[in-house]
């Protein structure tokens, strides 16, 4: 008989500690912080001075050589201004082509980072879930094998008392007054 009520308490006992942990777990999934992580190419932008630098030595070029062809005369600059003007449009095009380049570089480089925080960000949301799911369950286990316990116990001290009183003894084993 002492045996049983052991273990009755031992099923009580076992399913409290399960419905505490249960409990904190549910608590843990609810109140759970969602992760903020930053992209590494967020602020970045492309330079442009090494441009603007070729521009603006585009422009002395131009300008030197136009001085140079306006001593030439009439016929010389008419002749000369169409290739030096060409010449800018063409080395404008250049530039402009160059920081476009390296803007969808830059571009690329921050959508690679949005996809590796994302990847990042779920798989530590999942296993931190995945965690306190399991946690979740196991105190849930727990409390239903202390009320199983607990029910196998008061059970056996059911059986346990009535086959005293078949035999003529008190419910829990002593002799009657």
């Amino acid at each position: 008989m002492f045996g049983a009520i052991l273990g009755a308490a031992g099923g009580i006992a076992k399913g409290v500690m399960g419905a505490i942990q249960a409990g904190k777990a549910n608590k843990a999934i609810r109140n759970y912080k969602r992760q903020d992580l930053v992209n590494v190419h967020e602020g970045r932008s492309v330079s442009t001075r090494a441009q603007e630098y070729a521009q603006e030595q585009l422009a002395m070029s131009a300008s030197t050589a136009m001085q140079g062809i306006q001593a030439s005369g009439v016929r010389g600059v008419v002749g000369a201004t169409s290739k030096i003007v060409g010449n800018a449009v063409d080395s404008a095009q250049k530039i402009g082509a160059q920081i476009d380049v390296a803007q969808t570089q830059l571009d690329a480089e921050k959508a690679a980072d949005e996809v590796r925080i994302q990847q990042t960000t779920e798989a530590r949301e999942n296993a931190d879930l995945a965690g306190l799911g399991q946690q979740l369950a196991t105190g849930q286990q727990n409390l239903f094998s202390g009320i199983g316990d607990l029910a196998q116990g008061a059970s056996s001290i059911m059986a346990m008392g009535k086959a005293n009183q078949a035999d003529g003894k008190t419910f829990m084993g002593g002799t009657p007054s």
